[in-house]
């Protein structure tokens, strides 16, 4: 059986091809084309050290929403009839409609469930049709899609009931980071081959306790509280954490990523964090774990909404780093029959508690970060990998 995972959003089928493959499937990741122009860092090249992607990733002519109505759908049909099974993301289901299959199996990322199938795409003077077919589509597929792997959260279940969904539900993780590659210890090796590890080596050479913060910079500039990241509340946690326990030193990892990096840049100098604070470019996911592996902290989602998982707070726990973030367990009892160790954060005040308390004994903290590892490997990459797997219809082929 022929399986196509079509898109990378969030590089999350990738990582699916290559367990996928690990089991012994016939995996090819079909990439849409604005993947290579307009967010490149969703490229497979930015999520492994290696080149065995190119063996089994094609590149697609199509994909793009606000393009939606330019594109030929008798090649979209041909380029999806070789597959026997297609799981996808993105504007996936909003093609597969417009050929007249349903798509297999959704995995949401986000926006592509909540906002794309209610609202218009960005404006595209080329092509004034698809402000009004793209969502009608998107709509329509996730309609008929047949099976959704997503956490629960309270942004995803109104969404599917708004559309009256009817399939399969698979309450699970998408695993996100590869963890056969993303593991303690196995990163050192690829140190020397990230632009900016040096500048990461030397900050926490200087510090105590060194915090990573790869989530966007999303805290001033919006009002849909779905969307806030919180990063006022970290830099304000470090810089509380910093006078209260003297002789300590500080450090946050932040990235030039998001709409608020001048009023976060703004803050840290009012509040003397400067020297403290490392800003780096936009990076790819092989780079942030990399420099996640020698920082004390991960940060995962501290605005407004709680969410169970998202590539932050995943990426933390392969890495079995203690992490910080909001999770309000009453959401999730009845659905999980275990959830990972973490420190809750609702207010600043959350994070300067923990840094201060890790400054002065960091054994609970790394004992916290073995324990979300462990819960990463038995409920993403065993649990929901096995939900998953025993959707496929027909039995394994070799590809090696």
């Amino acid at each position: 059986m022929r399986i196509a995972l079509v898109n990378n959003n969030n590089n999350i089928l990738f990582s699916i091809a290559r367990h996928l493959r690990d089991r012994g499937h016939d995996v090819t990741l079909c990439l849409m084309d604005y993947e290579y122009y307009e967010a490149p860092h969703f490229h497979p090249s930015c999520d492994t050290f290696d080149l065995e992607y190119q063996s089994y990733t094609r590149v697609l002519e199509w994909g793009l929403g606000k393009a939606f109505s330019t594109y030929d759908f008798k090649k979209v049909r041909a380029d999806l009839d070789r597959y026997d099974y297609v799981i996808g993301t993105g504007s996936t289901p909003a093609f597969l409609a417009k050929i007249g299959r349903p798509l297999d199996m959704f995995i949401p990322w986000g926006a592509d469930l909540w906002e794309s199938p209610f609202n218009f795409p960005p404006f595209n003077r080329r092509s004034v049709r698809s402000l009004f077919e793209f969502p009608f589509w998107q709509r329509q597929g996730v309609k008929d899609c047949k099976v959704v792997l997503s956490d629960v959260s309270p942004i995803v279940e109104p969404a599917l009931d708004r559309l009256k969904w009817k399939g399969h539900r698979i309450v699970g993780q998408a695993p996100m980071p590869y963890g056969p590659l993303y593991k303690p210890g196995n990163l050192v090796q690829f140190e020397d081959r990230c632009a900016w590890f040096h500048v990461v080596r030397e900050l926490r050479a200087r510090t105590d306790v060194l915090v990573h913060a790869p989530a966007r910079h999303v805290w001033k500039s919006t009002l849909n509280y779905n969307w806030t990241k919180g990063t006022d509340k970290i830099i304000r946690g470090v810089a509380e954490a910093k006078k209260r326990a003297k002789g300590k030193r500080f450090g946050l990892v932040f990235y030039e990523y998001g709409p608020d990096v001048n009023a976060s840049r703004e803050l840290c100098a009012e509040l003397g964090l400067t020297d403290d604070v490392l800003w780096l470019p936009l990076s790819t996911r092989k780079e942030v774990m990399v420099n996640l592996s020698v920082c004390d902290f991960s940060i995962g989602e501290v605005g407004e909404t709680s969410w169970i998982t998202g590539g932050t707070i995943l990426e933390a726990l392969a890495m079995a780093k203690p992490l910080l973030t909001r999770r309000d367990d009453e959401l999730y009892v009845d659905s999980y029959d275990s959830l990972y160790p973490r420190v809750q954060v609702r207010v600043a005040e959350d994070i300067r508690k923990a840094l201060v308390a890790f400054s002065e004994d960091p054994a609970p903290f790394k004992e916290m970060g073995e324990g979300g590892r462990a819960w990463f490997d038995q409920q993403v990459e065993t649990k929901s990998l096995n939900a998953l797997e025993a959707q496929l219809p027909r039995p394994r082929s070799s590809t090696k």
